[in-house]
């Protein structure tokens, strides 16, 4: 079974698109605030679209926070309960995709 409150991976092929499973973000501390790392490398020249998105667990639509069109390494922060994922919405490159989610 998978830990969706730690870290999530997922490795495209080339022109693969897909989602991570959800990161469940409980927003535990006093001020509710929630930190995460967010990873997308690709492996080789070449376009993609990751989106990082967000939705309530009583919800079905997830919503784009933001969209990443080169390799990204940054932290993100949210307020409150919520699943985020990455999901790649297109990819040409070459190579590999790798999307990355932690828990900070």
């Amino acid at each position: 079974m998978a830990d969706n409150y730690h870290r999530q991976t997922l490795t495209l092929g080339t022109t693969d698109t897909g989602a991570t499973d959800a990161l469940i973000l409980k927003g535990c501390n006093v001020d509710q605030r929630n930190f995460f790392d967010i990873s997308v490398q690709a492996a080789s020249d070449g376009t993609f679209s990751v989106n990082l998105e967000r939705k309530r667990r009583t919800e079905s639509t997830w919503r784009v926070i933001e969209t990443y069109t080169a390799d990204t390494e940054k932290i993100g922060e949210i307020h409150g309960a919520w699943d985020v994922r990455l999901n790649c919405t297109d990819h040409t490159t070459s190579g590999n995709i790798v999307l990355e989610i932690t828990q900070s």
